[in-house]
């Protein structure tokens, strides 16, 4: 972080840097009552966001992006 914020900024560009932590995330969940239907999606958080919005699923902290299915 300290090497970042030291950087020499290009062209007079006055902006203030910051990183941001990405996490992933998958576990497996069924698509349906009946039947064996299941996938793994995959969701995105920032990891810069406090562990309790993270806990809250109405929180909207999570983001889906991808789907894996099984075979």
């Amino acid at each position: 972080h300290d090497e970042l914020q030291k950087q020499r900024h290009d062209d007079g560009c006055k902006l203030e840097r910051v990183i941001a932590g990405l996490m992933l995330w998958s576990d497996a969940t069924h698509l349906a009552q009946f039947g064996s239907a299941s996938a793994w999606p995959v969701y995105l958080f920032f990891g810069n966001q406090s562990k309790y919005s993270h806990a809250c699923p109405t929180s909207g902290a999570f983001h889906p992006v991808a789907f894996i299915p099984t075979v």
